[in-house]
């Protein structure tokens, strides 16, 4: 399972691929079964966690990157 990023599909990085595995076992963007970018099955964690905890973090207001993690990790 490959993410679409130029350097997962490259001719020689899918060349090995199906080599390895055949072109019907690889889903990637230039594959027989396209992975959209960013697909939301890629990353879990910003699919489901972060819409539970956006409403609650952005409650409080943040004036830096330190005081944002701390609301994160309090949430």
């Amino acid at each position: 399972m490959q993410d679409g990023i130029t350097s997962h599909t490259a001719i020689p990085v899918k060349a090995f691929l199906i080599q390895k595995f055949r072109e019907d076992k690889i889903i990637s963007r230039r594959c027989i079964f396209p992975w959209p970018p960013r697909s939301p099955d890629l990353a879990p964690a910003d699919f489901c966690l972060w819409g539970y905890l956006k409403p609650r973090v952005y409650r409080f207001s943040q004036s830096n990157l330190s005081e944002l993690n701390d609301t994160i990790r309090r949430e």
